[in-house]
């Protein structure tokens, strides 16, 4: 990395180091540790777009299998999610949506 390069990335890691910092009790999407069922979801959804998009486009046959296989992943991730999330509560805030 040039000097001038790293001299402006500086500044922007010293601010992302300071948004960490000051939000603690957010968790982040891609923990450094064991991952989040969202984290896994968004990679697979991720996964299945470049199948899908190398299917599409080029008719790789191996592809779409591939593709299929991260459907099936997303589904089992979803499920997962859902069962982590509290149950609706009954009131005003459930009929708006």
């Amino acid at each position: 990395m040039s000097k001038s390069s790293n001299h402006a990335a500086r500044p922007a890691r010293s601010r992302a180091v300071a948004d960490r910092q000051s939000t603690p009790d957010q968790t982040r999407l891609f923990e450094r540790g064991a991952p989040t069922t969202t984290g896994q979801l968004l990679l697979e959804v991720a996964r299945f777009a470049a199948a899908n998009m190398a299917f599409t486009e080029q008719g790789d046959m191996s592809a779409a299998s591939r593709a299929r296989d991260h459907l099936i992943q997303i589904r089992e991730l979803v499920s997962r999610r859902l069962a982590e999330l509290p149950p609706p509560q009954d009131g005003p805030q459930a009929d708006s949506l």
